[in-house]
C-alpha cells in the first residue's frame, strides 16, 4: 500500500483524508465558539450613570455590573474626573467605545470576558520644545512643565529651555513656578511653544515682619524665613521651639533631653558665643524677650537669620531673631474654633539584654563564686510605659470696625514613656484692638500660663552609689535580682557600685516643678500727619518657677543623709517701653522711603532663692515641709 510522508509522519492515504477532515471541523468549531464568546461580550447590556468620574471609576463600575474584566495600565490612562456616562441598557462594548472617544486609547476583546485597553496604533508622539521667560525676558530655571491630566512632565534648564512629548494635539501644557502666575497652553499644531510668566503680585505683596515694622516680601533683601500657622500646628508639640523643627532652612532645633516638657536648643547662626548664650532673641507682638505662646495661637513667624537682625535689635540679635505675631480678631460674626488631638509615644531601639539565667552564666565564667538572685527581671519593662499626648484648644474671635477680639484657651497634657513622668500646661491668650478714632488705634495683648512637670532622674551625675539615672540603671542592673529583697527593701546592685535599681529611682524620687507667668503688652498707634505715624508700647512679663525635690531614705542618696528635701524658686520680671516715629512715602509709584526713629527701654529683674533640709523622721513629709528636717 502506498504511503505518504507528512510533517515527518508516515500516514496511510485513507487515514490522511480523515485527519484533514477532522482538522477542518475542529477549526470551524473553534471559530464559531470564538464568535459566540465575542458576541457574548457585545451582547451584555448594562445601565450605568456616572458624572465627572475618573476612567478608573468607570471601568470599576462596568466590572461590578457585568462579567467583563478590563485590563489596563494605570500610566496610560488620562488623569482627572471628567468622564460622564449616561447609558441605559447598552452593551459593554458600546459604552467603552463612547468613553474612549476623544482619547488616545482603544480596546480589544480577548476571550469570553476579557477586555484589554491599549493605545491607538496610529498614535504618534508630538515633540514640543521651547523656553520660559519672566516679564523682563530673563530665563526661568526649574519651571514645572506638565501635560495636564497626566503625570508626564519636565522642568526648564539653566537657559529656561525645555523638551516634552505629547500624544495628542489636544493636549494642554501647564507651566508653574513659585512666585509667578501659572499658565496653560493647548498644543494644537505648535511644535515650539515659548511662554512668558508674570510675577504673582499677590504673593510678592505679602507683608513680612522684620522688626519694628513690615515690608513686602518682594522688597526683602536679608535672609528671612516665614512660617505660617498651619505649618506650626501640623502635629502636636510641647511648644514653639519644637514646632519650628524642620520648618526653616538653616535653623537647627535639638531637644536638650527627652523628658515631657523638656527644653529645646535653637541655633540660627551656629554657636557664636563662648561664655554667653547662643539662643536667638524672641519677639512676641513687639515684646522683645517675651514669653512664647502656644503654637495654636500664632498667626505667623519670621526668622531673621543674617546681620540685619543685629542692625535692628543690637547685640541681642547677634544669634538671630524670631519674630512671632499672634492671632487677632477680624470684623464679622463671632468665629468659634476648636481643635483637639491625641497621639501615642513609645521608646525606640530597646536594648536586647541578657535575662537572669544568661547573666548568671556569664558572670560565673568570670567569678565562679557569684551567687545568683534567682530572678528573671526585665528592668526595661518596669520603667518604660506607653506615653501619650493630648492637646486641645478653644478660641473665639470676631468684632466690628470699632472693636476686634481674639480669646483662646489651650490645654496640653503629656505622659512620658518612663513611669511617673508627665507634663501639663494650661494657657490663655487674649488680643483686643480698639479703633478709637480715625487717627488713633489702641490695643492690648494678654497672655497667662500655668504648668506642672513631674520628672524622673534620667541624667547621670558623676556616678557612684547616688549618681545613677533610671535609664542607665536599667541597662546595667543585674536581671537576676528582684525589685525588693526578703525584707521589703529595694535591691541594690551586686556588681560595681551598689547603686539603686531603676524601678526604685523612677518610683521613689519626687521631682515636681510648677510654673506660672503672665505677660501684657499695651500699644497705641497715632496718625500724626500724612505719612507720619507714632507708636508707643508698654509691656511687662513675670515668670515664676518653683522646683521641689525629695529624696527618701529608700534611695542611696537619701539614706546617707536621712532623707533630703530641696526647694528652689526663680522669679523673672521685665518691663518694656518703646516710642517710635515712622515716616513712609511712595514717590512716582516705583520708589518708596521709610524712616524710623525712636527709643526703647527695657529692664530685667531676676531673683533666685532656695532651701534644703535633711534628716527627716519620716519619708511622708516631702519637700513641702522642710521644717521637719533636723539639719
Amino acid at each position: 500500500m502506498k504511503k505518504n510522508v507528512w510533517d515527518g509522519l508516515i500516514v496511510p492515504k485513507n487515514q490522511l483524508f480523515k485527519v484533514l477532515v477532522y482538522m477542518k471541523l475542529t477549526f470551524a468549531l473553534i471559530l464559531i465558539l470564538s464568535l459566540q464568546l465575542t458576541a457574548k461580550v457585545h451582547s451584555q447590556n448594562i445601565t450605568l450613570k456616572l458624572k465627572n468620574s475618573s476612567l478608573t471609576k468607570v471601568f470599576t463600575e462596568i466590572e461590578s455590573k457585568s462579567s467583563v474584566r478590563i485590563v489596563y495600565n494605570d500610566d496610560m490612562l488620562p488623569q482627572g474626573s471628567n468622564f460622564t456616562v449616561n447609558a441605559v441598557n447598552e452593551s459593554v462594548a458600546s459604552i467603552i467605545a463612547e468613553v474612549l472617544e476623544g482619547t488616545n486609547l482603544t480596546f480589544n476583546l480577548n476571550g469570553s470576558n476579557l477586555l484589554v485597553i491599549m493605545p491607538k496604533e496610529n498614535n504618534v508622539a508630538i515633540k514640543i520644545n521651547g523656553n520660559v521667560l519672566d516679564d523682563s525676558n530673563q530665563p526661568l530655571i526649574g519651571v514645572s512643565v506638565k501635560v495636564k491630566g497626566t503625570s508626564q512632565g519636565t522642568t526648564t534648564d539653566v537657559n529656561g529651555n525645555y523638551q516634552i512629548s505629547v500624544d495628542d494635539a489636544k493636549a494642554v501644557l501647564v507651566f508653574n513656578y513659585i512666585g509667578f502666575i501659572g499658565k496653560e497652553v493647548t498644543v494644537g499644531s505648535q511644535k515650539v511653544i515659548n511662554v512668558s510668566l508674570a510675577p504673582d503680585q499677590k504673593s510678592l505683596s505679602e507683608v513680612v515682619v522684620i522688626g519694628y515694622g513690615g515690608v513686602k516680601k518682594s522688597d526683602v533683601t536679608g535672609a528671612v524665613s516665614s512660617i505660617k500657622s498651619k505649618e506650626l500646628t501640623a502635629f502636636p508639640t510641647a511648644g514653639v521651639q519644637q514646632a519650628i523643627q524642620g520648618r526653616a532652612a538653616g535653623v537647627s532645633v535639638q531637644a536638650t533631653n527627652g523628658e515631657p516638657g523638656g527644653g529645646y536648643k535653637i541655633r540660627i547662626r551656629g554657636g557664636t558665643s563662648v561664655n554667653a548664650s547662643s539662643d536667638p532673641l524672641f519677639v512676641i507682638d513687639g515684646f522683645a524677650g517675651g514669653i512664647l505662646p502656644p503654637p495654636e495661637d500664632i498667626e505667623s513667624m519670621e526668622i531673621l537669620k543674617d546681620a540685619s537682625a543685629t542692625a535692628i535689635y543690637g547685640s541681642r540679635g547677634a544669634n538671630g531673631v524670631i519674630i512671632i505675631s499672634t492671632k487677632r480678631g477680624k470684623s464679622g460674626k463671632t468665629k468659634i474654633d476648636f481643635s483637639t488631638s491625641y497621639s501615642g509615644q513609645k521608646e525606640i531601639n530597646r536594648l536586647n539584654l541578657l535575662n537572669g539565667n544568661q547573666f548568671t552564666d556569664y558572670i560565673k565564667e568570670i567569678n565562679p563564686a557569684y551567687v545568683s538572685g534567682g530572678q528573671n527581671t526585665d528592668w526595661q519593662d518596669l520603667i518604660f510605659t506607653q506615653g501619650n499626648i493630648s492637646n486641645s484648644q478653644l478660641s473665639f474671635s470676631g468684632g466690628n470696625e470699632g472693636v476686634k477680639y481674639y480669646i483662646s484657651g489651650n490645654y496640653y497634657d503629656q505622659n512620658g514613656v518612663i513611669i511617673n513622668s508627665g507634663f501639663r500646661r494650661f494657657s490663655v491668650t487674649s488680643n483686643l484692638d480698639f479703633q478709637a478714632t480715625k487717627w488713633l488705634k489702641v490695643g492690648l495683648n494678654l497672655f497667662a500660663r500655668s504648668s506642672q512637670n513631674d520628672g524622673v532622674k534620667t541624667q547621670e551625675n558623676s556616678g557612684g552609689v547616688a549618681g545613677t539615672g533610671v535609664v542607665a540603671s536599667a541597662f546595667k542592673f543585674g536581671p537576676d535580682l528582684p525589685v525588693v529583697d526578703a525584707n521589703g527593701n529595694f535591691t541594690l546592685a551586686k556588681i560595681g557600685d551598689p547603686h539603686d535599681n531603676p524601678f526604685a529611682i523612677a518610683s521613689e524620687l519626687e521631682n515636681n516643678t510648677r510654673g506660672g507667668l503672665y505677660q501684657y503688652n499695651f500699644f497705641a498707634d497715632l496718625d500724626v500727619v500724612k505719612n507720619l505715624k507714632f507708636k508707643t508700647t508698654f509691656g511687662s512679663f513675670s515668670n515664676t518657677s518653683r522646683e521641689g525635690t525629695f529624696t527618701p531614705t529608700t534611695l542611696n542618696a537619701g539614706r546617707l543623709v536621712g532623707g533630703e528635701g530641696i526647694l528652689q524658686q526663680t522669679d523673672r520680671l521685665s518691663y518694656l517701653s518703646e516710642n517710635f516715629f515712622t515716616y513712609s512715602n511712595t514717590f512716582n509709584t516705583n520708589h518708596s522711603l521709610t524712616v524710623l526713629g525712636g527709643v526703647s527701654y527695657q529692664k530685667f529683674i531676676n531673683e533666685d532663692f532656695g532651701a534644703r533640709s535633711q534628716s527627716f523622721l519620716s519619708n511622708s513629709v516631702s519637700f513641702r515641709n522642710l521644717g521637719s528636717g533636723s539639719v
